[in-house]
């Protein structure tokens, strides 16, 4: 591999993507395995109104990448790494981008780690998780070290797998679903619609990697409508997908379900296909973009790191947060305990890196840009002395 992008102040070719791009990699990013986890939560807490806290969460979810390309056009041609330094100096922002590196690292080893019990579970009850782990990993670091192109193309590529997912999920809604589950709505007031809503957004971790592309887009029009598309293209499944669980078991019989969305497509039941087991299809559509998730975050931490610590090369970087990863997953754990606490964690996590980080950097590069304003010309900056 040749120098590591932004080592030479220009990017390599497969690191620049148009802004449309933006849209199936948003997509990756959400999707990975929260529609096999998060829709029980939300109708655990939402009752027969979760399909509503979808929409109200995905409406933060909106309101935080517009927050990300207002920091975008203020520092254009940069990522997250130089922004934070720009507005925060090398040292307080280097370690800001240290934990986004950290977060992405967390959030690699739940996903891959869940993502292996399932397909063991589900399709390879023979072989070892670990095998899994491995597997996906090696290939994820494969595609990461190629650069943030060859993944939008693979992450277009399983777009519309994914929307193909909806044809037979729509045909399941015949099957035993009763349209008065949904009915009265509002019955219980706002208080479980918003905690549920609180779920749905936590579910929105990724889009903070919106931050790092400024440096990697042909240009910034028309990026925050493409971003916009992609979370709308999935919150669309999210709330048909949440609302079908409601009227298919109810919102006690969803909550009850350990994987309630698997067990909406275990088995067909539509004339002529009746008998005919569905879910190892879907758990293997989710995989591909559980993959594709995965290897995105892993490129999103060893390009920080890579640009945080100067290296002339990402391989380092890739291979290092894939070591750590592989550690994390050896660490036994019950898939329903990490479920839960990925879902206590993130419900404070999210919001910080989504939201307040970014409106803090908002924040204080306008009063920097205030009172350079003011400055006498010629004064230098007491903020950047000694950088």
């Amino acid at each position: 591999m040749t120098d590591g992008p932004g080592s030479s102040g220009r990017e390599r070719a497969n690191d620049l993507i148009p802004p449309q791009a933006l849209a199936p990699l948003t997509v990756a990013m959400l999707v990975d395995l929260n529609f096999l986890g998060v829709p029980k939560v939300i109708i655990e807490r939402a009752g027969r109104d979760a399909w509503i806290s979808v929409l109200l969460g995905s409406a933060v979810t909106v309101l935080a990448v517009v927050l990300m390309f207002r920091l975008l056009r203020r520092h254009p041609g940069k990522t997250l790494v130089e922004m934070s330094e720009d507005v925060l100096g090398r040292f307080l922002g280097g370690a800001v981008v240290l934990l986004y590196a950290l977060f992405w690292t967390a959030v690699t080893a739940s996903i891959v780690q869940m993502q292996s019990y399932l397909f063991t579970r589900a399709l390879l009850p023979n072989t070892p998780p670990l095998i899994l782990t491995l597997y996906m990993l090696a290939l994820a670091f494969y595609l990461a070290r190629h650069g943030v192109e060859p993944l939008s193309r693979l992450c277009l590529l399983f777009l519309g797998l994914f929307l193909l997912t909806l044809v037979p999920l729509g045909l399941l809604v015949t099957a035993r679903a009763e349209g008065a589950r949904l009915l009265p709505i509002m019955e219980d007031g706002w208080m479980p619609v918003l905690r549920g809503a609180a779920t749905s957004y936590a579910a929105s971790h990724g889009t903070e990697f919106l931050l790092m592309m400024g440096a990697f887009l042909t240009t910034l029009r028309g990026g925050l409508k493409a971003s916009c598309v992609g979370v709308a293209l999935v919150v669309v499944p999210a709330v048909f997908v949440t609302a079908l669980l409601v009227v298919r078991f109810g919102p006690h019989g969803s909550a009850a379900l350990a994987w309630p969305t698997l067990s909406l497509v275990e088995v067909a039941e539509v004339p002529g296909f009746t008998g005919f087991r569905l879910d190892p299809i879907f758990l293997s559509v989710w995989t591909l973009f559980v993959f594709a998730s995965v290897s995105f975050h892993l490129y999103l931490t060893g390009l920080a790191l890579q640009r945080v610590f100067r290296l002339r090369s990402v391989d380092w970087t890739l291979l290092g947060t894939a070591v750590v990863v592989t550690g994390v997953c050896l660490v036994p754990v019950n898939p329903q305990d990490l479920l839960s606490m990925v879902d206590q964690t993130m419900r404070w996590m999210v919001p910080v890196f989504t939201l307040a980080i970014p409106i803090v950097l908002i924040t204080v590069d306008a009063i920097r840009g205030s009172i350079q304003g003011q400055r006498p010309s010629g004064e230098p900056d007491p903020g950047r002395a000694g950088e």
